[in-house]
């Protein structure tokens, strides 16, 4: 693969990973110990899983940002949309 001056590998945007059956998509997240040890903690003493209350935690997180309800608003919209396609299918 050869660079572009602007630094990208590729001149094709990135493709959107399909998301699981229960509308979850997998993610990578690179926590130092510290971090990783308190989310394990804290997830095994409300019984949940760790993705869940990372879920959890970055969603609280996300709603203070203004942008954040309108964002929600258009994914809401989106997976409606979705539905309704594969529904009609």
């Amino acid at each position: 693969m050869n660079a572009r001056p602007d630094g990208r590998t590729s001149d094709r945007p990135a493709e959107r990973k399909p998301a699981r059956k229960d509308g979850r998509v997998k993610s990578t997240l690179l926590l130092d110990e510290t971090l990783d040890f308190r989310l394990s903690t804290i997830a095994a003493s409300l019984k949940i899983d760790r993705s869940t209350l990372a879920a959890q935690l970055i969603d609280a997180g996300l709603r203070r940002y203004a942008l954040d309800a309108a964002l929600r608003q258009f994914a809401g919209a989106a997976a409606e949309t979705i539905d309704r396609q594969e529904t009609a299918a």
